[in-house]
Order: structure tokens, then sequence, then C-alpha cells
């Protein structure tokens, strides 16, 4: 299996959508095959 995170926001801080991506990636990652 795999998956897809992203995000699209042009006004928040980078930092603030940095945390968010790496929550996301953990979760993908927690799914395994």
């Amino acid at each position: 299996m795999c998956g897809i995170a992203g995000i699209f926001n042009i006004k928040k801080q980078s930092k603030e959508l940095r945390t968010k991506a790496l929550k996301m990636t953990q979760r993908l990652r927690h799914r395994g095959p």
C-alpha cells in the first residue's frame, strides 16, 4: 500500500505547516503494508 500526504496553504508559516506534514506522514507510516 502507499499513501500520499500534501498541504497547500500560502498564508500560514512554514514551521506550522511542517509540523502538520510530519504528523500526516507519521500516520501514513503507522498504517503499514
